[in-house]
């Protein structure tokens, strides 16, 4: 049967503090050392990773707020594009509205000139017929009354 002895025993605890001890120091320490380190690693890790995230979500609003302006900017210049061709189209219109009036205008200067040319030259042809109307009658009467 079994029996204890209290040297058996005795060696056991001793032999099982012992193999704590060194396991603690050459076992336990370095791998918790490893341990610590790794969760420090990592610890740095999730704060740089929270700090670039961070980083990254005030790039996005800069981003956000950089294409609202561009809109902005941009649907202020496509109205003032249109302002401008709004009044260079008035303008154009206005000039070609004053050129066309000059030209009828002058167009009808012309036409009462032509107009007045053609009665000179008809009272000129009506006054050199009368001339003409008047000699032979006179040349008609020379011979007969005279």
């Amino acid at each position: 049967m079994l029996t204890l002895e209290f040297w058996n025993v005795l060696c056991t605890i001793i032999n099982l503090v012992l193999l704590y001890i060194l396991l603690k120091k050459f076992l336990f320490g370095p791998v918790i050392s490893v341990l610590e380190k790794r969760k420090a690693l990592l610890e740095g890790q999730f704060a740089s990773a929270s700090e670039m995230r961070k980083t990254a979500m005030e790039l996005k609003k800069q981003y956000e707020t950089s294409i609202h302006t561009v809109e902005a900017e941009s649907a202020q210049i496509l109205q003032k594009a249109r302002e401008d061709g709004e009044t260079e189209y008035r303008r154009i219109v206005g000039e070609a509205s004053e050129k066309a009036d000059r030209m009828v205008a002058q167009a009808q200067a012309a036409i009462v000139e032509e107009k007045e040319k053609a009665l000179k030259e008809m009272e000129s042809d009506i006054a050199s017929l009368a001339v003409d109307v008047a000699k032979k009658i006179l040349e008609d009467d020379k011979g007969g009354w005279f």
